[in-house]
């Protein structure tokens, strides 16, 4: 497996690892950091992965994928309440299993324990996580 190593302080046996995982068990995963650092990392899973991963505005419902693929939608904090319901809703819908990389530029727990990010897409989203630089 060739993976691209990304930049900050994971090690390529690491990343290998997590590409591995993400390719072999497909969960849906949240990369927490910066936007740009999650697109890189996306790009260096898409790579790895040799699937098509679409990148998509969290916030355009009308845009989220149909058919299955690997999907990475960015600004998921930025989902108000409505929009987290129609996700999950979405989800549930899908006929085939949707795996997701949701990318957040914070943790999402604190709003969470506050009521305004939905604990069940919370849970949803956050299988797998990995904090980036």
């Amino acid at each position: 497996m060739t993976a691209t190593q990304p930049t900050g302080p994971i090690d390529v046996d690491s990343f290998a690892l997590f590409a591995r995982i993400v390719k072999d068990a497909r969960p849906n995963v949240m990369l927490v950091g910066p936007p740009a650092a999650a697109s890189r990392m996306v790009g260096a899973l898409g790579i790895d992965l040799r699937k098509r991963i679409v990148e998509r505005r969290a916030a355009a419902p009308e845009s989220w994928p149909r058919d299955g693929a690997s999907t990475f939608l960015r600004d998921i904090e930025t989902l108000d309440l409505a929009q987290q319901q129609q996700l999950i809703e979405w989800l549930n819908r899908q006929p085939h299993r949707t795996h997701l990389i949701a990318g957040v530029g914070r943790s999402l727990y604190p709003d969470v324990k506050r009521g305004r990010f939905l604990d069940t897409l919370f849970y949803r989203l956050n299988v797998l996580q990995l904090r980036l630089p």
